[in-house]
């Protein structure tokens, strides 16, 4: 299996400052971020974390592994890129919140360990997701995947074209692929929305304008083509341990 060489533009990154979609001087950036995160509170709130074990699968510098590890009973983030690591160890120190170097393929844990499972955008970073996928099921109970919308207008095309995107090998997912790798893992999809109409590369003076239509875009079937991210939640069927 081929590790993927977007790791190192990773470790650089993170070495330079951090993560490009955190530390741009974009307020579309910010708002990205923070409507996927009320979505994912719509779908999973926070209190329903509450007495449980987290799996943050691709947790970066660790930001959102320290907000949920506010409310779960404990909670692991792990990421194949060592300097994101290092710089989570550094920069959250919470008794029930650990970070590991670790591979997505490759798991060091029994079956079902995890109450939760979160994969925050990072399948489309992978050479295999679909093995990322089952690794990821077999260690969990429930599933929460956070993803493009492969066919929103703006990701097919800076997917192709933009440089900052080919540097971190931005690929795209397609809802259609994520419920059949669940369904055929044995999971039962719960909930499933659709968020971020805004593009990453909107001025901050449109952008009051832009978050307008993005509102009224979520509230039409419009949102299932144009909206830049899919959330699935989905459990297992079966729980065995």
């Amino acid at each position: 299996m081929e590790t993927e060489r977007n790791i190192e533009a990773w470790n650089q990154q993170v070495k330079n400052g951090g993560y490009y979609y955190l530390t741009k001087e974009s307020e579309a950036r910010k708002q990205i971020e923070e409507q996927i995160t009320q979505k994912i509170k719509e779908i999973l709130p926070y209190t329903s974390f509450t007495g449980k074990k987290i799996l943050d699968a691709g947790c970066g510098t660790g930001e959102y592994s320290q907000e949920i590890a506010e409310y779960a009973k404990e909670v692991l983030g792990f990421d194949a890129a060592e300097e994101a690591i290092k710089k989570a160890q550094e920069s959250y120190k919470k008794e029930n919140l650990t970070f590991q170097k670790l591979n997505v393929y490759q798991l060091p844990f029994e079956k079902n360990t995890f109450d939760i499972v979160i994969s925050r955008a990072i399948l489309h970073h992978l050479y295999e997701p679909k093995k990322a996928i089952q690794e990821l099921a077999r260690v969990g109970k429930m599933l929460l995947i956070i993803e493009t919308n492969g066919i929103n207008p703006y990701r097919q095309i800076a997917s192709r074209f933009s440089k900052e995107y080919k540097t971190v090998e931005e690929g795209i997912i397609y809802k259609s692929f994520l419920r059949k790798a669940l369904k055929k893992e044995g999971y039962t999809i719960l909930k499933d929305t659709y968020c971020t109409f805004v593009p990453p590369i909107t001025p901050n003076s449109a952008l009051p304008t832009m978050v307008k239509i993005e509102k009224y875009i979520e509230k039409t079937a419009l949102k299932k083509i144009i909206c830049g991210t899919y959330i699935v939640l989905a459990t297992k069927e079966n729980i065995n341990p």
